[in-house]
């Protein structure tokens, strides 16, 4: 089908690709403080790994003032992913949606079966989280909040590179 402006999801946003030199919690953690420090109100971290007790050392890095930091909740099925479970990261899961060849969705939007998601094992529940009364032993629970994520019937990303640089 024929896609118009309005059927964009950020048609004006501008984009800033941070690469990691590699995948180790430290070069991940500087590319993030990089996208901080170079004016990002908006980071993106679509990485993650399963939930460990030390986490809670890299607090620091998801608190720059006026930035949402924003982690996929994994896509190898359930289990908690940090950065996904930190309290000052916005957690996104995955749906599937069933759509027809005009791109108008037809059944109810259901979990994906790859997201991933629970109940964190160390993370304590936020107090933004303690008003919807999920039993939750008081920990964190993931995610917050669902997008498509199947890649059966993803999200169309165009991409125009006007500046590349390297870290």
């Amino acid at each position: 089908p024929t896609r118009r402006s309005s059927d964009l999801l950020a048609p004006e946003a501008n984009i800033m690709l941070v690469v990691a030199k590699s995948d180790s919690i430290d070069d991940l953690m500087n590319a993030v403080d990089y996208a901080s420090k170079g004016g990002a109100h908006v980071i993106s971290m679509s990485w993650g790994r399963y939930e460990f007790q030390e986490m809670s050392t890299y607090e620091s890095h998801f608190k720059q003032p006026n930035t949402v930091y924003i982690a996929a909740t994994g896509d190898s099925g359930s289990g908690v992913q940090w950065p996904a479970v930190s309290p000052n990261v916005l957690a996104v899961g995955g749906t599937t949606l069933v759509l027809n060849h005009n791109g108008q969705l037809t059944k109810k939007e259901i979990a994906w079966y790859a997201s991933g998601g629970g109940i964190s094992s160390y993370q304590s529940e936020p107090e933004y989280q303690k008003k919807y009364g999920i039993d939750s032993n008081n920990y964190r629970t993931i995610p917050d909040v669902s997008f498509c994520a199947d890649p059966s019937n993803g999200v169309v990303i165009y991409i125009q590179v006007q500046q590349v640089g390297l870290l």
